[in-house]
């Protein structure tokens, strides 16, 4: 899985370079607590981090990137006292053997998937090589259970986002 941090200028814009490196501390922290102790998390480049996941089949694969990808919603990120907003990610699959022989040809495959999601509009995984269209899928039906209460949720895709929480908590990015 390789996995890349939505609007990730718009923290450091906004907020201030510090804050850009806690939401990248926060995230790697709960990746590496979300991993199991034989797969690898680490940061890739830049706001981007790759899981290398040992024994897992491509089913597995896409619903561990949909918990990430909820889990990583629901993270509180505060940097000095101030609620920074929710973190939405993005996420591109591939797996041995159906997208590659190599490690290579794998980051090849998870990169573009990565941008594939990214294109459909950010805050979702997509496995390589498959085309969906933009109606994004219940999350039950893409991992078999509901979402955690706290989501983000998105006004106006060309304007400032509004953050909205189970908790009332607001932020705006």
């Amino acid at each position: 899985i390789i996995l890349d941090i939505d609007y990730f200028k718009r923290f450091n814009d906004t907020f201030g370079h510090p804050a850009g490196d806690a939401v990248l501390k926060t995230v790697g922290e709960f990746l590496q607590k979300s991993i199991q102790s034989k797969d690898l998390a680490c940061r890739y480049g830049g706001e981007e981090f790759i899981i290398m996941m040992r024994e897992t089949n491509l089913d597995m694969a896409k619903k561990r990137a949909e918990l990430l990808r909820w889990g990583v919603k629901s993270l509180p990120v505060e940097h000095g006292g101030q609620n920074l907003g929710c973190i939405t990610i993005s996420l591109g699959v591939a797996c041995f053997p159906e997208h590659g022989s190599t490690l290579a040809e794998l980051i090849h495959a998870a990169d573009a998937a990565l941008y594939r999601a990214k294109a459909l509009g950010r805050d979702r995984s997509q496995v390589a090589g498959e085309i969906e269209d933009i109606r994004i899928r219940p999350v039950r039906e893409a991992i078999g259970s509901e979402p955690p209460e706290k989501s983000c949720r998105d006004n106006d895709a060309t304007s400032t986002i509004e953050y909205l929480t189970s908790d009332s908590c607001k932020g705006r990015i």
